[in-house]
């Protein structure tokens, strides 16, 4: 049964790396959203921090880096976005005894972790 298991969400996985992109393959494996596409992307801890990063930064750098933000964040909402398509996808493959057995497991609630 485990072996089955691994071989559909491998298969799962392809299609979605595939069909949507690497990094709503990745938030799936992760459980977050994860953005593969931006590798240099910073997080910072705090407000502070951010400000004295960008107090180091030239001005056409920190044009450059607030562009970057931008963009990364735009991104974010597409992968939400269409991971949440990808689980819709898997969620109608399933038999309706699936569903209602998932349903009716007290752990079920409906995410909106995605969305």
């Amino acid at each position: 049964m485990q072996d089955d298991y691994q071989e559909t969400m491998e298969k799962y996985l392809c299609y979605v790396g595939t069909t949507y992109g690497m990094s709503e393959r990745a938030s799936i494996e992760a459980g977050k959203c994860t953005v593969v596409e931006f590798p240099d992307h910073r997080e910072f801890d705090s407000e502070a921090d951010r400000l004295t990063f960008l107090y180091n930064l030239s001005y056409s750098e920190k044009r450059r880096f607030e562009k970057d933000e931008e963009d990364y964040d735009k991104y974010l909402r597409l992968i939400r976005r269409t991971v949440s398509q990808a689980y819709q996808v898997l969620w109608d493959i399933c038999h309706s005894s699936i569903q209602n057995r998932i349903k009716a497991n007290p752990d079920y609630q409906v995410s909106n972790y995605f969305i």
